[in-house]
């Protein structure tokens, strides 16, 4: 067996999605959390937070370099934050529909609401932080994290704050994981990363930080990966489509590195090399955040580390065997599902959603995704008005739904809604900060 044969094997052991079995359905809601003047609330409230899942009877988990406590598990549900400390990531455990998911992050939201609340905090529905810049004092002390650092640039954040990969401390996403068979995998992440611009009209949902309205988009966390990364274009954004499994392990295998994990600690290696590089080497010398050097030998189970550096608008978790939808911003109170909604949806209704994508070239679809981010409902696709294609994306999505005959379609509606009014979001924001200045704006975005 080839070494690409190989690591295709391990890659893909996990999507083992069976079509006489209903799919699961999962999601990672990330939340900024703010004082109630708006800015990125203190780091000793997150840990003070930990405190209170532990007697929640969460099990709590410290990284390996930093010692502080960066997750809590209970029962499948997971409680983290992501890069940024002020940003909370709620994981419920995979469910079998979207109410139950639903069920679970409201049991999951509603104890942290009334403990930032006590804290004079609010948790937001909302994509990115209102009000605080990127700096490094806002970066969850976790190994993988701080690591970001040697692999960005001082353009746009002063070296005296941080470095560029800080604005991912500041965004909130919300991602949608899906289990798939090996067959149709690729043929999920082509759907969800060609159709990205069309999320992004339905979901935009932050054009408001460091206090003002930024007129480059509605969706400024998308727009926020280009600066983080200007060297790695290949890794974020929207992929070239992909061929078979194989093609996207092939993809994989040829960014460069950037950290392996052994026991849970992470290792950083050279950056001149690929992982085809890293994993033909007999060993190589990695760095751990505290400096420790490692001889470390590589091994077929590092391919499932590095595609989680794939920060593509839709990529495939092969620790989950899942496909992850990433483009959609944090939503606003009350419509926190309707992205899922929508990916499992088009997955349910797979053949209609490839249709849908193969009517337009790739570079179509790719031309739509920047004037989505620009122009939002008023972008076009080849001169064309895309209000019909929004139209055509919603009814496959409500017709997946329906065939799975338990009324998740209801979960649509927001994105029926916004299309009616011709408003994500993100024009809604804009309006409130403009008619009701910033604490009008986070009222109306508090979750609690």
């Amino acid at each position: 067996m080839s070494r690409l044969a190989a690591l295709v094997s391990i890659f893909a052991r996990n999507f083992t999605h069976s079509p006489d079995k209903p799919r699961w359905v999962g999601m990672e809601g990330e939340f900024p959390v703010v004082s109630s003047n708006g800015e990125a609330v203190a780091y000793p409230v997150i840990s003070q937070m930990y405190a209170l899942l532990e007697q929640q009877g969460f099990a709590l988990k410290k990284d390996a370099d930093s010692g502080k406590i960066v997750y809590a598990e209970r029962a499948g549900d997971i409680i983290c934050t992501d890069l940024g400390y002020s940003t909370i990531e709620i994981a419920p455990a995979p469910a079998k529909d979207l109410f139950a998911l639903n069920r679970s992050l409201t049991s999951l939201l509603r104890p942290l609401s009334q403990y930032f609340a006590e804290q004079d905090a609010l948790i937001l529905g909302y994509g990115i932080q209102p009000l605080s810049p990127p700096h490094r004092r806002l970066i969850t002390p976790k190994s993988r994290y701080l690591f970001f650092k040697d692999w960005s640039a001082n353009r746009f954040v002063s070296p005296e704050h941080g470095y560029d990969s800080d604005f991912l401390g500041i965004t909130a996403s919300s991602q949608t994981h899906v289990d798939v068979s090996r067959a149709e995998a690729v043929r999920v992440v082509n759907v969800l990363n060609g159709l990205a611009g069309l999320f992004i009209i339905l979901h935009a949902n932050s054009p408001i930080w460091q206090g003002n309205v930024d007129g480059r988009s509605g969706a400024m966390r998308e727009l926020l990966w280009g600066q983080c990364f200007p060297n790695r274009e290949e890794q974020i954004g929207m992929a070239a489509q992909f061929t078979d499994i194989k093609d996207y392990v092939r993809q994989l295998c040829a960014f460069k590195m950037q950290t392996v994990e052994r026991n849970g600690q992470s290792f950083a290696l050279p950056v001149t090399g690929s992982f085809f590089d890293f994993f033909a080497a007999e060993s190589v010398d990695g760095r751990s955040v505290s400096g420790e050097s490692r001889t470390l030998v590589p091994a077929l189970e590092d391919i499932v580390n590095q595609a989680g550096y794939a920060w593509f608008n839709g990529r495939l978790a092969p620790k989950f065997g899942t496909v992850e939808a990433r483009v959609c911003c944090q939503q606003p109170p009350g419509e926190s599902l309707c992205s899922q909604a929508l990916v499992l949806g088009l997955i349910e209704n797979l053949t209609a959603a490839e249709r849908l994508l193969n009517r337009f070239s790739w570079q179509d679809w790719r031309l739509l995704r920047t004037d989505a981010l620009n122009q939002g409902f008023s972008a076009r696709m080849q001169g064309e008005s895309v209000l019909p294609l929004l139209a055509e994306l919603l009814e496959i999505a409500a017709n997946g739904l329906r065939q799975r005959a338990v009324g998740e379609e209801t979960f649509l509606n927001p994105l029926r809604e916004r299309l009616a009014d011709r408003r994500s979001p993100a024009d809604r924001a804009v309006l409130l900060f403009q008619q009701n200045g910033l604490l009008g704006l986070l009222n109306s975005l508090s979750l609690s």
